[in-house]
């Protein structure tokens, strides 16, 4: 990904976990929204764990 693409750029840091394993469960919609994929990476870099993603443009995954 380009920095440059705004729609799709998502910065990654440093994991740095102040949960445990499954103690931050998360969801994620809105996917036409390129900040969305930089706000997932930081709760994941958190400890948080993604467990659904629902986008109405998506079908099948």
């Amino acid at each position: 990904m380009n920095k440059n693409d705004g729609m799709n750029y998502a910065p990654k840091g440093k994991v740095s976990k102040v949960v445990e394993e499954g103690e931050f469960r998360f969801a994620a919609i809105g996917l036409d929204h390129g900040h969305i994929y930089g706000m997932c990476n930081g709760l994941v870099e958190a400890g948080g764990t993604l467990v659904a993603v629902y986008d109405p443009g998506v079908t099948r995954f």
